[in-house]
């Protein structure tokens, strides 16, 4: 479970939180002040701040015992940088528990995710077994077969980018698979530059690059496409006027 701390959630972010499919919970502090002692579901003495989560407490099933200690909490679960990426985390463990459910694709393995920060429902995945391929649409919880000639690097991944879609998780096949497709093709011939500018710019803020992808695929030399990477106009500006 990921989990975010934050300043008291009002009732109004509390609910914009849950819609979104997020768990929000107070937290209270001991009664001699200082450190969190408990996580519970609302606080109203002793309340210290607020605490969001992508799966579900489960607490206590009544008072006095309906709390969470946080010190133990806090060792079990992993904490998040943003509501972003508690998001993410969550979209992720729902599409992996759709290949769970379905006999069929249960041994599928995600390849990458792409989300939309306004509306995640809109998220896709793409799930592969060997050379067989599936789509996986969360707005619809339906899964799709995609033959492998009909997908397309340019089309049907850095469009999507071009698009608005942002990478919420990629393995490093995905990412072998795009270097040699960007390459293969040649990076004049892609028809979504912006995409394909997209893309790069989350390998280098994320560290992605051609020794990387070597070292976990341990397959052959991969084509140095980061040659390619066009950096932001505007932090080049920034830099000239310092």
């Amino acid at each position: 479970m990921k989990y975010l701390e934050t300043n008291y959630l009002s009732t109004q972010e509390r609910k914009e939180l849950e819609e979104k499919g997020l768990y929000c919970y107070d937290l209270r502090h001991s009664d001699f002040g200082g450190e969190i002692a408990c996580i519970e579901k609302y606080v109203l003495v002793n309340r210290v701040g607020s605490i969001i989560t992508d799966e579900e407490i489960q607490l206590g099933d009544k008072y006095p015992n309906d709390y969470k200690d946080y010190e133990e909490f806090i060792k079990e679960n992993e904490n998040a940088n943003s509501i972003e990426e508690l998001l993410y985390s969550k979209i992720g463990k729902e599409m992996n528990e759709m290949l769970k459910k379905n006999e069929e694709y249960s041994k599928y393995e995600i390849i990458y995710i792409l989300t939309d920060k306004k509306e995640p429902k809109q998220s896709i995945a793409l799930a592969s077994n060997y050379d067989e391929m599936i789509e996986i649409s969360m707005k619809t919880q339906e899964i799709s077969k995609i033959m492998d000639w009909a997908y397309d690097i340019d089309d049907d991944f850095l469009g999507e980018l071009q698009n608005g879609k942002e990478i919420a998780y990629m393995n490093m096949d995905a990412h072998y698979n795009v270097w040699n497709s960007v390459n293969d093709r040649g990076a004049e011939d892609i028809e979504n530059q912006n995409g394909l500018q997209k893309y790069l710019q989350y390998c280098k803020k994320n560290n992605i690059d051609k020794d990387i992808i070597e070292k976990k695929i341990q397959l052959y030399e991969v084509p140095d496409i980061m040659k390619y990477y066009k950096e932001e106009k505007s932090k080049k500006q920034n830099r000239s006027e310092r």
